[in-house]
């Protein structure tokens, strides 16, 4: 689910995405304005009730071990690639000469 909020200055809709600004956060529109973030009393509740998740919900600040891809030398080798086919052998074409210039 997007909120979506509509600059006073160029009418510019921006779509905010989950997690979702805290109330008091900056937007920043194309037009330069800053667009300060807030929200009805109430809503924040509901929309974490339906599981809608907020920047800094401790949800999203824990992040487990297991969690974290480790790096492996050799998984971040490139994959071979496959050998391009040969090009087709196009038979020259024979042009008219130009047209002489007339000056």
């Amino acid at each position: 689910m997007a909120l979506k909020i509509t600059c006073p200055y160029c009418s510019r809709r921006h779509e905010l995405t989950e997690p979702y600004p805290l109330p008091g956060s900056d937007l920043h529109c194309w037009c330069g304005a800053a667009l300060s973030i807030s929200y009805p009393a109430g809503l924040m509740e509901r929309l974490r009730k339906r599981g809608i998740r907020f920047q800094g919900d401790p949800e999203l600040d824990e992040i487990e071990d297991e969690e974290i891809p480790s790096f492996e030398p050799e998984s971040a080798q490139p994959l071979p690639t496959l050998p391009l086919p040969p090009r087709a052998k196009e038979a020259p074409v024979a042009s008219d000469p130009l047209p002489q210039r007339i000056s």
